[in-house]
């Protein structure tokens, strides 16, 4: 130690390596923390994209996407990711809510979005998972999953994706919606009824009914 310079005592370098080493845990801390908090923020901001806020369905071009991707796999253009049952073909149930125009005019817009929303709920509750996912076109993994996919198509019309089902499968489940659609009540709007009319795309396919 030079000429001048401070003596520092045991217990005073013992408590600056603490202090030191502490700070160093807060810094990497604080670095895990902020990359954490910078991947979940990109993720929310995917979701943010993907879905459609109001009715909490996905967005008409993540239904888009997702069918052309079914599409390639059933023309031999994308590879499924998983092994199991050989995707062959696939169905669309479109959903078109009756007269929305008069539920706007007649009970407000409010009464409107309630609708979308409650009727949105049905449909998600009652879209099935599938275990096929995908590999992306000429072998490269996008990570995008080939699963029943419900989404808001434009206005009050709403769609669903459903890979690997029949038309016959897909019109017994469209009619379990409108089934439900049916029942629906609204406690604010007592007297508000809501029915839907439904049609099944098929690769194999089409039905179409009321």
């Amino acid at each position: 130690m030079s000429e001048g310079q401070p003596k520092i005592s045991e217990a005073e370098k013992k408590r600056d390596e603490k202090e030191h080493g502490l700070t160093i845990k807060k810094q990497l801390a604080y670095t895990v923390d902020r990359s954490k908090y910078k991947t979940e923020y990109i993720e929310h901001l995917k979701q943010q994209h993907e879905i459609e806020p109001m009715t909490g369905l996905k967005r008409r071009e993540v239904f888009e996407r997702e069918l052309d991707m079914t599409l390639k796999i059933i023309r031999g253009e994308a590879k499924q990711k998983r092994e199991g049952k050989e995707l062959k073909e696939v169905s669309v149930i479109m959903i078109d809510l009756d007269h929305f125009k008069k539920v706007n005019d007649t009970f407000g817009h409010d009464a409107g979005d309630e609708v979308l929303r409650r009727v949105s709920q049905v449909i998600t509750e009652s879209v099935r998972p599938s275990d096929v996912t995908t590999k992306g076109y000429k072998g490269k993994d996008e990570g995008v999953a080939a699963e029943n996919t419900a989404a808001r198509y434009g206005g009050e019309e709403l769609i669903v994706l459903m890979p690997g089902a029949s038309a016959k499968a897909a019109a017994i489940h469209a009619e379990d919606i409108r089934t439900k659609i049916e029942k629906l009540t609204f406690e604010k709007y007592e007297k508000l009824k809501v029915t839907a009319s439904f049609g099944v795309a098929s690769t194999s396919e089409s039905v179409t009914h009321s």
